[in-house]
């Protein structure tokens, strides 16, 4: 695994983990890297409209339901963001998030925030043109000119991971 460490900034540990990494935490969320096409030149970002990490670009996605297993709640978030399916989804890893030594701790809903895990997968293609949503705003970012000045300061360090293909 990879391990980057922020000080006393946002992350006490960031992981990059395999494809053969196991689920785990308190909180699990999934996100779908959706590229364009086979070329992989342009990846498809949400702008958050509302709600936690709002005016940020992200990868579509978010929490797990009750009994929902990481691939089928990237799908599920993704139709819902999107009003669009993504292609077939590939498990690219596994980020395990701590918060426990962020000055002041960060806070959800007023309480300190848990650990928690997110699965990424990736999807070459999708359905349609993705819609805007109450919640997100799309857009086709090149990938060699992506706004990580204005997403959230892991993506800085697992997107990179993610726009490399596999049998690379």
């Amino acid at each position: 695994p990879v391990r980057s460490h922020f000080g006393s900034r946002w992350l006490k540990s960031f992981r990059f983990l395999p494809l053969s990494a196991a689920s785990g935490l308190h909180m699990e969320a999934s996100v779908v890297v959706a590229f364009k096409d086979d070329s992989r030149a342009e990846v498809l970002l949400g702008l958050k409209k509302r709600g936690f990490g709002q005016g940020k670009w992200t990868a579509y996605g978010g929490k797990l339901e009750h009994g929902e297993t990481p691939d089928v709640c990237a799908r599920r978030e993704f139709v819902e963001e999107t009003t669009v399916e993504p292609e077939a989804l590939v498990f690219r890893g596994r980020i395990d998030y701590s918060f426990e030594d962020h000055e002041g701790g960060v806070k959800t809903k007023g309480q300190p925030t848990p650990p928690f895990t997110m699965h990424i997968f990736e999807s070459v293609g999708v359905s349609a043109e993705p819609m805007e949503t109450d919640e997100m705003a799309p857009r086709w970012y090149d990938t060699r000119d992506l706004p990580f000045e204005q997403m959230w300061v892991d993506g800085q360090l697992w997107l990179p991971r993610v726009l490399v293909p596999l049998d690379r």
